[in-house]
């Protein structure tokens, strides 16, 4: 759970203040206590930071809600260099209010400059629970620009030398984040944290969100959890073909004739894909193309 001097106007995350002193150290004993009740292993062995930068214009950070400047957020990267982090990831955004490729492509440039490891962008999306998905954003970007930044991302990320594997991650030979991947291939998790959320065998469930709540319950010796759900067979073959596709690595081509075999005009539909190059099925996989990524919302809504 993020403790936050300020919440981004952007944000939809279940936070807390950070001022709140009392109620940090209360969630920190539960965390705990709750990983103990879990019977998780010690986490050490910590060898990966991700930087929150997503951008490098000060004309636009304020904009956003952000606290730190360009600098700080470079002096931040050469620190977890000189703490001795060989895998540091940088989290970018585009379709930012007052963004216009030009100055996309220069912040992503200084930002490749720092040499990292492993790159994450996102585009702007308002979702509900953020400020700006009550009221709107300012001057949000035209669509055409936002996919040409996404474009232009994809560019000059593959020219360093980062191999595009997931639709918004990059990442250099063996920097690929382990942990992401549990999801993208259905991997089992467990919750941890207020209003996380876990995945074992084939349910689904997730953490009360209030602080005080979670960390009452935990005091108590009690999982926190507030909603489960158990998976058909069918959305968890939905789920498969969603996540794999998101990667570079695909899913089974078996998976995809299962799904499309009793719905013909989703058959169609992911005939048109292949027929337009947006998805290949080859080496028995199916995979999108970079083109297939950009327009995968499309066909993730079919999927499910």
């Amino acid at each position: 759970m993020p403790f936050c001097r300020k919440r981004c106007y952007y944000c939809s995350f279940n936070t807390a203040p950070l001022e709140d002193r009392a109620s940090v150290a209360r969630y920190v004993r539960s965390a705990v206590t709750e990983i103990e009740l879990l019977r998780a292993a010690p986490l050490n062995g910590v060898n990966r930071v991700s930087l929150g930068v997503q951008s490098l214009d000060d004309s636009i950070l304020p904009v956003l809600g952000r606290l730190h400047d360009a600098r700080g957020a470079r002096a931040a990267f050469g620190a977890a260099r000189e703490a001795g982090f060989g895998n540091v990831s940088v989290d970018l955004m585009y379709g930012l209010p007052g963004l216009d490729v030009a100055g996309w492509r220069r912040g992503l440039a200084g930002v490749l400059d720092w040499q990292p490891d492993h790159l994450s962008a996102y585009g702007l999306t308002l979702d509900a629970g953020s400020l700006w998905g009550a009221t709107g954003a300012p001057r949000v970007p035209a669509e055409e620009t936002t996919v040409a930044q996404y474009r232009g991302l994809c560019d000059a990320a593959g020219a360093r030398g980062f191999e595009h594997y997931e639709i918004s991650n990059w990442a250099r030979p063996g920097s690929r984040s382990r942990h992401n991947q549990i999801y993208w291939r259905r991997g089992e998790y467990l919750a941890a944290g207020p209003g996380g959320c876990g995945f074992i065998g084939n349910v689904r469930y997730g953490n009360t969100k209030p602080l005080a709540r979670y960390c009452a319950l935990v005091e108590e010796r009690r999982l926190p959890i507030d909603t489960s759900e158990r998976l058909t067979e069918r959305q968890a073959l939905g789920e498969r073909l969603i996540l794999g596709l998101r990667t570079v690595d695909g899913v089974p081509a078996t998976d995809l004739v299962l799904r499309t075999a009793d719905d013909a005009t989703l058959a169609r539909r992911v005939e048109t894909w292949r027929e337009r190059g947006l998805l290949r099925v080859d080496d028995g996989r199916a995979r999108l193309s970079e083109e297939g990524f950009l327009l995968s919302d499309a066909l993730f809504v079919e999927l499910l």
